[in-house]
């Protein structure tokens, strides 16, 4: 079966720098930054990772341009940035 060329297309953009980079399409990390690709730039991990900020734990990635992003389940992606 055939891959849908957009799906194609935004794959291959997040495995650019990592290409073994888990992508899920559907979860809120990979949507928010499909949203913001331009300025997020590129995933630096091979997958999530889980991050403590301000006592809680997050799922999070570390984007090229803009540092850590968590997913927070209330709020959704939250940008940290570099600490």
């Amino acid at each position: 079966m055939a891959v849908d060329v957009e799906q194609a297309a935004w794959e291959a953009r997040w495995k650019a720098v990592r290409p073994q980079a888990s992508y899920q399409p559907t979860w809120g990390l990979e949507q928010a930054w499909k949203a913001n690709a331009d300025t997020w730039g590129y995933p630096l991990e091979d997958g999530q990772v889980t991050v403590t900020v301000s006592g809680e734990d997050f799922q999070a990635r570390t984007f090229s341009l803009i540092g850590i992003v968590i997913w927070h389940p209330a709020q959704g992606a939250l940008v940290i940035g570099w600490p």
